[in-house]
């Protein structure tokens, strides 16, 4: 029977998407480990297990002794910043969400490729953990759970791949003594607040309200000192403790330490927060900006939704982003049946990413009626990856090879239909067939 863990079927609920198994933002484990707490690995609550095609069951909290917590978690920004982290905490493995290339398919050794204009981009994204930096070769070990990827889903990525396709990157510390120069006030029983520094020297302010009885956190802000001012990366309230007045504290409290402290305020939205994934929260994220007193600008980075600041004049709503990524979530299976649909390596054929950052090829009765994205065409693909498994393991009978060619049909006219042929194609195409080393005319095409 399939099992699934705790803070992903959790995650799920939280974000309102179970007992579908939709993806969850990685921001929404750290979240659950820093407030309610999640199970510890020996507790019965931390992984369970269901019939084969049932749907997702529903969590139990688990018993106090029984529960974790995570003290503080941050973005991290680039491949150098990234490199530092595993340098000065290296127990601390960062998780990433990344746009899969047509490389990750089989790569030799493992070894993704650098990044090129020609690559062919996934619209799912995937997650993964970054185990190591080497510094010599510029590549991060990454693991993935896909154990019949490379060397039981060990591979590495360039540092260029990190900086260009990676679209978030979190990292957590247990305990406050994994931080540098950690120091705490307690301002009563329910708040607290903190200093510390991270491993880039920037300095880090926390504040906390915190139960009375237990280690868990209702609500916080993590707010970071960098480039002469103080950015918010996360302020959060748990849904269960809103409405209480928490999100006014916190809010009043960093902005009484930007006036504290001289400094300007910059606000950062998690994509987890954006109005197309929560759109309950976004009055709320309206009401923390005017308490701040900064206004919105379009975001210039690829990890965060919204970006506010009061160093400039913006606007009194958040800017929607021209790309708001899937939630990460792509399983081996469905990755290589996109990659059949494709035809990649066949001669026949592809689609070819035109952006640098913008992903192109997406994961959908009739071939007219199934719409990307959807259950069917997730049972679509389910069903030609099962046979395409089956057809490189022991080859196909007669009426299953005929099925997979109905299902690659059916599969290449849903993604034409969603991503219709431009006029330079030609051109796209010969690229892509010069990057398969396929010649014109030749038995592959």
């Amino acid at each position: 029977m399939p099992t699934v863990d705790y803070h992903y079927l959790r995650a799920l609920e939280l974000e309102g998407s179970h007992p579908r198994d939709n993806g969850a933002w990685p921001v929404t484990y750290w979240r659950l480990q820093a407030g309610e707490g999640t199970p510890v690995p020996t507790s019965p609550c931390a992984v369970y297990t269901f019939p084969d095609g049932a749907p997702f069951p529903p969590t139990r909290r688990p018993l106090l002794k029984e529960t974790g917590w995570t003290f503080y978690y941050r973005t991290i920004r680039s491949a150098a910043e990234c490199e530092r982290h595993l340098q000065f905490a290296p127990d601390s493995k960062p998780q990433v969400s990344f746009y899969l290339t047509a490389d990750w398919a089989e790569p030799p050794g493992g070894v993704i490729p650098l990044p090129s204009a020609e690559d062919i981009v996934f619209e799912r994204p995937h997650a993964g953990l970054l185990l190591s930096c080497l510094p010599d070769r510029r590549q991060f070990q990454i693991w993935l759970k896909w154990r019949d990827w490379s060397d039981e889903g060990r591979g590495f990525i360039p540092y260029e791949f990190f900086d260009l396709r990676v679209i978030e990157c979190w990292v957590i510390y247990g305990r406050p003594m994994d931080l540098r120069i950690f120091r705490e006030k307690r301002i009563d029983s329910h708040h607290a607040r903190w200093f510390a520094e991270d491993p880039d020297g920037h300095r880090l302010y926390g504040f906390d309200v915190r139960s009375p009885t237990s280690p868990e956190r209702y609500a916080w802000a993590f707010v970071v000192e960098r480039d002469g001012g103080l950015e918010v990366e996360e302020l959060y309230v748990r849904p269960e403790h809103r409405r209480s007045g928490h999100g006014r504290w916190l809010a009043e409290r960093v902005a009484q330490l930007a006036r504290e402290k001289k400094m300007s305020l910059r606000l950062w939205v998690n994509f987890a927060d954006c109005k197309e994934e929560n759109e309950e929260n976004y009055p709320a994220i309206v009401a923390v900006a005017r308490r701040l007193g900064v206004r919105f600008q379009r975001c210039p980075v690829r990890w965060a939704a919204y970006f506010a600041t009061n160093d400039q004049p913006g606007e009194e709503f958040p800017i929607a982003p021209a790309l708001i990524p899937m939630r990460p979530r792509l399983p081996r299976k469905e990755f290589l049946a996109m990659i059949a649909t494709l035809g990649i390596g066949t001669g026949e054929p592809v689609a070819v990413a035109t952006s640098d950052v913008a992903p192109i090829v997406t994961s959908a009765r009739g071939a007219n009626e199934i719409v990307i994205g959807s259950e069917d065409w997730g049972r679509l693909t389910e069903r030609r990856a099962e046979l395409i498994d089956k057809k490189y393991r022991e080859g196909l009978s007669t009426e299953e090879l005929a099925e997979y060619e109905q299902l690659q049909a059916q599969s290449r006219e849903v993604i034409a239909r969603r991503f219709p042929i431009s006029d330079d194609l030609a051109n796209q195409l010969a690229a892509a067939k010069k990057r398969l080393g396929l010649q014109e005319g030749s038995a592959e095409e």
